[in-house]
């Protein structure tokens, strides 16, 4: 087990960076990966704590031209603007899209909620012969999947747990070659012992809270 799931930490690699390469980053590689994101695309991610950050980023190094960027918290939507994205809220992202494309919808969206709000609304915003990459995971367990628009659309709905060592080669690569800083996303420090603190002040998303790095 230790072969597989250890490594060292590679030359280049700061510890902050390590940290996020063991679960939050290939989650959001994986996500991209299953939208099938390549280069000229235009993408949507809806849900944007750290795995959909991360995955905006990501959307761009993996060549997307454009990213809608959805969430409720407009601060989480003001960092992804920082990214590049284009910023939009929940209750006007089907028009705006629906008008920027001229009815033609995305062919890649990345679901990071997990909530059904959130699941139908990636479906509805993917356009014909597209793809709904859903790594949020479901609330209810039991979604009712739409499946005559589905069908309608020929779409493509890919969902799934991350094995992260499997995505580990090339994420250090982009990271030394400057393309991701999922460091920047840690943004409070706490000890071990606030545990409940940390927790607590990342759930009611107190001063813009988004990763919380612990020590002993």
């Amino acid at each position: 087990m230790g072969d597989f799931n250890l490594a060292h930490i590679p030359e280049g690699i700061t510890p902050d960076q390590a940290l996020l390469l063991t679960d939050n980053l290939p989650t959001a590689h994986l996500a991209c990966k299953n939208a099938d994101i390549a280069p000229g695309k235009t993408v949507a991610v809806i849900g944007l704590g750290p795995i959909g950050l991360m995955a905006v980023e990501i959307a761009f190094a993996m060549g997307a031209t454009q990213v809608y960027a959805i969430d409720l918290v407009e601060h989480r939507r003001t960092q992804a603007a920082a990214l590049g994205a284009i910023p939009v809220a929940p209750d006007i992202a089907r028009q705006k899209i629906e008008e920027d494309t001229k009815g033609l919808m995305l062919p890649c969206v990345v679901e990071c909620v997990g909530a059904d709000v959130t699941i139908d609304m990636a479906i509805k915003l993917a356009g014909r012969w597209g793809t709904v990459s859903a790594i949020g995971v479901n609330q209810s367990m039991n979604f009712n999947f739409p499946m005559a628009l589905a069908f309608y659309k020929g779409l493509t709905f890919r969902i799934g747990t991350c094995s992260v060592q499997s995505h580990w080669e090339e994420l250090i690569a982009l990271i030394r070659g400057g393309r991701l800083h999922p460091e920047a996303f840690i943004t409070n420090r706490m000890s071990l012992s606030e545990g409940a603190e940390a927790y607590r002040i990342f759930n009611d998303k107190i001063d813009n809270t988004l990763k919380v790095v612990m020590t002993p």
